[in-house]
């Protein structure tokens, strides 16, 4: 057996994490130093935070080709200018440098010596570092000379976590770890606990004893940047519960086929100034079209509701993927992307506060859709009445023609904004890499933020489809 076609550890572990913790720390250096000009604390060490570590498995020779690229990637964050708060980032950052420890799944630590002095050094380098300790659970491959770690064995959760996330772990540790007796008992929990997860019963999911406090409603969300120009906030299916949700929002998009009763009802009224729009897309792979079918009308009601300065909250049931991609979309079409290194969050573009409007979309309809919109009687006014859009606007905005009537509305009313300068590109509003800096954006907010490659992909079509049909 060729051991050189093995690895003893995941990419992630022996490349991407310590990519990860020298560009981090070299970053903190940079907007302490240039930006900040203070310190961030007596235990930080510049130059201990600018080495690279990496394991014993990578030869010298990759070392110094991941060395090679570190700086490469620092400079594109900077010139990103993705990180919208760089004090709240240097504040925020770990007290000493970041550095990986690596635990190897082979002969190498199989007895208590090994392991003994490896922990030896992790203890000695809390002293300098943030210590990052990388234990693979994957399975090796037993080898000639060593054991040779599994690709794709253990690290890809998909493959065995079951659904099961580390917050419903460890709100049901006790029941997982302490209340069975075997696997099979084991296995019965974690599959009783994801499918109740799933079926959205949020109160069953934050589940806590008396002794425990319940979480704060503000837990359920986070909000996009500071503006005081109307806020973005994603959040989870709680986050919509009313009547908690109308202290915080003003409007809200519901990115889920379910619908709380106090909301959908039409027997009850919104409370005054309050907005609702419900999306009914399934979750994940179940959904094979209707986000990019919705996406156009979602983005009317959010560009209208951001032009009226109000507070809105876009959720699904995690806060994870539909809402992140509805509120990325929204970042792409109605923000600025390019601006100062100390602005705290994007601004509204000012063709959107200045033009953005249910009237104004009619007007544009009249002037330029030939074709009269045949109104669908099966859905009814219900449906769109607490979202405030019209009826014929919000049917005449849904599937692929839809979007490219929105897009032309949208390029008319920011014709006389110059693209370039705010970001934007002229053909179709976003690109691949003005969506991956909207997520990072956005994640730099909500750390779950992790829409799914097809959500990528449905975001690259909504928005890029249009100029390759032509």
């Amino acid at each position: 057996m060729d051991a050189s076609k093995y690895k003893i550890q995941p990419d992630s572990f022996s490349t991407t994490l310590p990519i990860w913790c020298a560009v981090m720390n070299r970053l903190v250096v940079y907007y302490r130093s240039r930006v900040l000009s203070e310190t961030h604390g007596d235990e930080w060490d510049d130059e201990e935070s600018m080495t690279l570590f990496t394991p014993p498995c990578i030869s010298q020779e990759r070392h110094d080709q991941i060395s090679n690229v570190i700086d490469e990637r620092v400079r594109s964050v900077i010139d990103s200018k993705v990180i919208l708060d760089p004090r709240s980032f240097v504040r925020n950052a770990p007290l000493r440098p970041m550095r990986c420890f690596w635990v190897q799944n082979n002969a190498q630590h199989s007895n208590g010596a090994e392991l003994s002095q490896l922990y030896s050094e992790i203890e000695e380098g809390k002293t300098a570092y943030s210590c990052i300790v990388c234990l693979s659970c994957s399975d090796t491959l037993r080898g000639k000379n060593d054991d040779q770690y599994i690709s794709g064995a253990g690290d890809d959760e998909e493959s065995w976590s079951r659904g099961l996330t580390p917050s419903l772990f460890w709100e049901n540790v006790d029941s997982i770890i302490h209340e069975t007796s075997c696997e099979e008992e084991m296995n019965q929990v974690i599959t009783s606990i994801v499918k109740k997860a799933k079926q959205g019963d949020e109160e069953w999911n934050g589940l806590h004893s008396d002794t425990k406090p319940r979480p704060c409603f503000t837990s359920y969300f986070d909000t996009i940047g500071l503006s005081s120009e109307g806020s973005i906030s994603i959040g989870t299916r709680r986050a919509g519960r009313p009547p908690d949700c109308w202290e915080h929002f003003d409007a809200v998009v519901n990115v889920t086929t379910m619908e709380y009763e106090e909301i959908s009802s039409a027997k009850k009224a919104l409370p005054e100034g309050k907005f609702y729009l419900q999306l009914p897309v399934k979750e994940g792979k179940r959904d094979k079209s209707e986000l990019e079918n919705w996406m156009a009308v979602a983005m009317l009601f959010i560009g209208v509701n951001l032009k009226e300065k109000r507070r809105i909250l876009i959720h699904c049931a995690q806060g994870m993927d539909r809402s992140v991609a509805i509120a990325m979309a929204a970042l792409c079409l109605y923000h600025h992307f390019l601006g100062d290194i100390d602005t705290s969050c994007s601004s509204l573009h000012s063709w959107c506060a200045r033009n953005m409007s249910y009237a104004s979309f009619q007007a544009f309809i009249d002037k330029h859709n030939s074709h009269p919109v045949e109104i669908n009687e099966t859905i009814g006014d219900e449906t769109y009445l607490r979202s405030g859009i019209p009826l014929e606007q919000a049917q005449l905005c849904k599937g692929r023609e839809g979007r490219d009537i929105f897009l032309s509305y949208l390029k008319s009313i920011s014709s006389n904004e110059d693209a370039s300068k705010c970001g934007q590109d002229k053909e179709c509003f976003a690109t691949k890499d003005t969506l991956r800096l909207a997520l990072m954006k956005v994640q730099q907010y909500r750390a779950k933020a992790c829409p799914t490659r097809s959500t990528m992909q449905k975001l690259n079509r909504f928005f890029m489809s249009s100029v390759h049909e032509k």
